[in-house]
């Protein structure tokens, strides 16, 4: 009686207490933007005929972000790194997305962006330094993934 017992008890904690566990996120040592460097997603586009490209950081050396860390930009540590980030190309009948991992070396101090170039089907990321408005990881391109907006 009491073994089944405890074995109810110990069943419905594990269930009970699996359903808190957190997926872990990535959470810089730097503290401030002269210890770590700076990321953010980027956006341009015209509203009057609703287009718009933006990017975002979706991990940081494969720990995922939440999309509200990443208002204003996100804070990461210096040295080399692996980005998994996305370019989205928005128009009034759907999106296109394209996501591609890209290692970059990042700099204390020095504050960058993701940006996107869409051709046709296929989206290219790049991560340029804000100040010297160079290209400091790879351009890497993938296919899109067309995605229909309902009203």
């Amino acid at each position: 009686m009491w073994s089944k017992l405890l074995i109810t008890v110990v069943m419905l904690s594990t269930t009970l207490l699996g359903g808190c566990a957190t997926t872990a996120s990535y959470q810089a040592k730097a503290v401030n933007r002269y210890d770590g460097a700076f990321i953010r997603g980027w956006q341009s586009g015209t509203f009057l005929y609703w287009t718009l490209t933006y990017t975002e950081i979706e991990k940081v050396d494969g720990l995922p972000l939440s999309r509200s860390s990443q208002v204003g930009g996100v804070l990461v540590d210096p040295g080399l790194r692996v980005l998994s980030v996305a370019g989205t190309y928005g128009r009034g009948s759907g999106r296109d997305t394209g996501k591609v991992e890209l290692d970059v070396t990042l700099k204390a101090g020095h504050s960058y962006r993701v940006k996107a170039e869409r051709n046709g089907e296929r989206m290219t990321l790049w991560v340029e330094d804000e100040a010297a408005n160079e290209v400091v990881s790879e351009k890497r391109s993938t296919t899109t993934t067309h995605w229909i907006k309902w009203f």
